[in-house]
């Protein structure tokens, strides 16, 4: 927990718990396959590159997938730290991009993770260095400024890292521009295989991202507020599902860290 209580530290503009407004409501995709639709989702390349820019860490990964199993997109991915260092972290992404990110204020996903693994470095003391993660979200407005990394992006983020007991997932949503942090807020726990669906909505009116997860004994809902301006379209926008692995660099031991999420159901507004 000392993760969350680094970020905590930091917060600003979270709003009380409130109900959530006009969430998703449009059937996006369901992933009924055999293939991708072209028409809902980017063909950029997965696996060698992102589109999300918010690390600086080096891609490092063999193993990686992006496909659709059994009516569900399956995200997986493996990433390995660089074993002639204790400093830094290497980066795995497998992500999938919505077609027409401006017109999205709002995504609903169901999610289920398969497996996570995340292995610390003893002698690297990087700051979040090793953990697998899935997300959805993206970038939602520019400030004013027209630099992309200044886009404000909302992403809800559900995490595996070593000091979190095998099996428990943390969700957590997040609002930052590579350039700025704006809010962070605890949204509770998970296990393993256990379905859970998340909301992250943009509420424009109100100057705020509200962040909605229920799953097994758990419904939350939280508001991030912000005080920028939110009149510009992001500068590069973007919309996405991702599965990540961050490993940690270690000269003792491989650093490794990997996620495989399975997606379905698909909502936006």
């Amino acid at each position: 927990m000392d993760r969350y209580l680094l970020i905590v530290i930091l917060l600003s503009g979270i709003c009380a718990a409130q109900t959530l407004p006009s969430a998703a409501s449009e059937v996006y995709d369901q992933f009924k396959g055999p293939f991708l639709d072209s028409s809902k989702w980017l063909t950029t390349p997965t696996c060698s590159a992102t589109q999300f820019v918010d690390t600086t860490a080096s891609i490092n990964l063999l193993d990686c997938a992006r496909e659709i199993q059994s009516n569900k997109l399956r995200l997986m991915v493996r990433a390995y730290g660089n074993g002639l260092s204790d400093a830094g972290r290497q980066f795995g992404p497998s992500e999938l991009f919505f077609v027409n990110p401006n017109a999205i204020n709002s995504i609903s996903a169901t999610l289920r993770v398969k497996g996570a693994e995340a292995v610390a470095c003893p002698s690297n003391s990087t700051p979040f260095s090793s953990m697998g993660q899935a997300i959805f979200g993206g970038n939602y407005f520019n400030p004013g400024t027209g630099d992309p990394r200044d886009d404000v992006a909302a992403v809800l983020i559900v995490e595996h890292d070593p000091p979190t007991p095998r099996g428990v997932l943390l969700l957590s949503a997040l609002v930052f521009s590579p350039n700025a942090f704006y809010g962070f807020s605890s949204l509770g726990t998970i296990r393993f295989e256990q379905a859970l669906t998340g909301t992250v909505l943009w509420d424009q009116p109100n100057h705020q991202f509200v962040f909605n997860v229920i799953g097994p004994n758990l419904n939350s809902t939280v508001a991030i507020g912000y005080a920028v301006s939110d009149t510009m379209p992001a500068a590069a926008p973007i919309k996405l599902l991702g599965a990540r692995a961050f490993a940690p660099n270690c000269t003792s031991q491989q650093g490794s860290a990997d996620m495989e999420v399975l997606f379905d159901n698909v909502r936006v507004n």
